[in-house]
């Protein structure tokens, strides 16, 4: 599972911030992690950057959905292909046990229908 980038963004100028700020996550085993979240001054971006910045967060969070997507998809395909080769197994027992009666029937020459 992919953790959402995070940022956090402040709107005015203050040299005072941080260049990170620090969110304990407690997770439901009752683990702990400690995550460094960026601090951003928007004020110090220029629209352009603002821009490019936002391409490339959409990129990302789209590349992350099509991974989830492709994996998903080989779950589906690995359960399709468990259930065919289970129909396949099936149908191997089916044709020997045709085959034993076949030889049955050839052996004390008991003629079949056409």
């Amino acid at each position: 599972m992919y953790f959402p980038h995070s940022t956090v963004i402040y709107p005015e100028k203050n040299q005072r911030l941080p260049e990170s700020l620090q969110c304990r996550i407690i997770f439901q085993d009752g683990s702990e992690h400690l995550y460094q979240i960026p601090t951003v001054r928007i004020q110090s971006y220029s629209l352009q950057e603002i821009h490019e910045k936002k391409i490339r967060a959409e990129n990302d969070a789209l590349r992350n959905e099509n991974h989830a997507l492709r994996a998903r998809s080989n779950a589906e395909l690995t359960k399709k292909d468990a259930e065919l080769a289970e129909k396949e197994r099936q149908l191997a027992e089916k044709n020997a046990e045709l085959a034993r009666m076949k030889e049955l029937l050839d052996k004390y020459n008991i003629a079949t229908a056409p």
